[in-house]
């Protein structure tokens, strides 16, 4: 089988685009400045991605396989259930503060319904239900391994969007996350609620 030319060109794409991004965050992101720092002419863009739309997606995208990648590893290390909350909390942590601009970007571009209630006939829809059932069936089975025989489906999901909204906290209120203080804040209040609070 011969070497998939086309492929190899959309994933540097990709990762130009999120090195982008990172490196000038988002008032200065236009196609045609990322065509340059690409060295792309800027309609090249649009033989792999139809629209700035489906680029943002594909980049959000690809980042998500790679921190999945990084979590189920990490995962196999960990001696407990409670231990693989804590590093599941740590990893989407870390990971949400290493691309806030790429969030915000991808926030920005996508209709904010489909992240309500997501549509599977839309892109974003498609995306993030995929998403959802994965990573709440991941938390699941972590709940599953903790002892917690009822409600798993509901608790894997309240855990999930609590850590997305505590995510959003730092963006609303402009603060530096301290990702190892504030992912075990968060692991206490997941486990102990208000009481584990000091």
């Amino acid at each position: 089988m011969g070497i998939n030319f086309e492929s190899i060109k959309k994933e540097a794409i990709l990762k130009k685009t999120k090195e982008f991004i990172t490196l000038y965050g988002l008032k200065d992101f236009s196609m045609g400045k990322l065509a340059k720092f690409c060295g792309l002419a800027k309609g090249t863009f649009y033989n792999y991605f139809k629209s700035k739309d489906q680029l943002i997606t594909s980049v959000i995208e690809n980042s998500v396989e790679e921190v999945w990648e990084i979590l189920q590893e990490r995962l196999k290390k960990c001696r407990s259930g409670h231990e693989k909350l804590k590093t599941l909390i740590t990893i989407s942590l870390s990971f949400f503060n290493d691309n806030k601009d790429i969030f915000i970007l991808y926030a920005n571009e996508v209709k904010m319904v489909d992240c309500l209630a997501p549509n599977s006939e839309t892109m974003h829809g498609k995306f993030l239900s995929y998403h959802i059932q994965r990573i709440t069936s991941l938390i699941s089975s972590i709940l599953e391994e903790m002892g917690k025989e009822k409600q798993r489906e509901k608790l894997a999901f309240l855990i999930h969007e609590t850590i997305i909204h505590f995510n959003k906290y730092f963006l609303f209120v402009n603060k530096k996350m301290n990702v190892k203080k504030d992912s075990e804040f968060l692991y206490n209040f997941i486990l102990n609620g208000l009481e584990g609070i000091k």
